[in-house]
């Protein structure tokens, strides 16, 4: 196809990737519950290949598949919560493995890796945001497997450049994951910039209704090292389960549209963006669901379906 007639990101996602049932024309996709599917009585094959849930699952595939291109990833996964997710690229580390990873991400990242990643004889060396030289120095070549990097952070919204902390990663050997729950594919696309893996607690922006608990990884190569993630989710079961996908996916429908309503930058904010040759990202006074937010909030003149946006957002009219 030419350039004129590849779907635009928004267009895969208001449309789900443009599915629709062949028998009955319907463009809302079914939920499938099945845990189990039949086999053939001489072959033992099942349709498609699927054997069970926690494997594979269609209505999870359909999830992975949207958030797969619309991260422009080479495959992706879904797990039952976004901690599940993001620490799934950690359980695919061995003995010896070091990470480098940010001081100030998301408490529950921090707080997995200070339970349990010692126990399990992998190093934990930390820098801080947006400070390339501190990274650095905290990637030891041939011994770094993972540099960690959420941008923008949570809770302070910092901001590390994404292209220049892949450099440094790959230059030592190293893979770069990001956690771009706060972007979402909308506003960045970190693989396009360098990274190799890129999470999401889909609980939050990429879902946006307040209703799903769930999370999100996507690689850009289906290599090694994701089917030992791969393996982790199958044989110690974070999944998703297939309602929860169905509701991620309705939420991943009106994403470009809720995410491009809310707060632009404040001009501090934005000169360090540009400094960072990061993507744009939301003033980090604008927490979502407070009032300070959705005074500053450009949706407020108008209903809005992104739960971020209730607060400012006016009533609308009844019919």
């Amino acid at each position: 196809m030419t350039d004129e007639t590849v779907p635009k990101p928004e267009t895969l996602a208001v449309q789900a990737l443009g599915w629709e049932d062949r028998e009955t024309g319907a463009v809302v996709p079914p939920v499938h519950l099945s845990t189990t599917f039949a086999r053939d009585a001489e072959t033992y094959e099942t349709p498609d290949g699927r054997t069970y849930i926690r494997a594979e699952g269609w209505s999870q595939e359909h999830a992975e598949a949207v958030i797969q291109a619309l991260e422009g990833g080479g495959a992706a996964m879904v797990f039952g919560s976004g901690i599940a997710a993001c620490t799934a690229p950690l359980h695919g580390l061995k003995q010896g493995d070091r990470v480098a990873m940010l001081r100030t991400i998301y408490h529950g990242i921090l707080r997995f890796a200070e339970v349990f990643l010692a126990d399990w004889g992998i190093g934990v060396d930390y820098f801080d945001s947006g400070d390339l030289e501190g990274l650095a120095r905290a990637v030891r070549p041939g011994e770094t497997r993972i540099v960690w990097v959420e941008t923008p952070a949570n809770p302070t919204w910092a901001v590390t450049d994404i292209a220049a902390a892949a450099e440094i990663a790959h230059k030592a050997g190293a893979m770069l994951a990001v956690d771009s729950t706060a972007a979402t594919p909308v506003l960045t696309r970190p693989l396009e910039l360098g990274a190799d893996l890129v999470c999401h607690s889909a609980t939050k922006f990429l879902n946006g209704h307040s209703d799903v608990i769930a999370g999100a990884v996507v690689t850009k190569e289906d290599d090694e090292f994701w089917q030992r993630m791969q393996m982790h989710r199958r044989v110690a079961g974070p999944l998703l389960g297939s309602f929860e996908a169905y509701l991620l996916v309705r939420g991943m429908r009106c994403g470009y549209a809720g995410n491009r309503r809310t707060p632009s930058p404040s001009p501090d904010s934005w000169k360090h963006t540009q400094a960072s040759n990061a993507s744009i990202i939301p003033d980090s006074r604008a927490i979502p669901g407070t009032k300070r937010q959705a005074a500053r909030c450009e949706a407020a003149s108008g209903a809005c379906c992104r739960s971020w946006c209730r607060v400012g957002a006016t009533k609308p009219s009844a019919p």
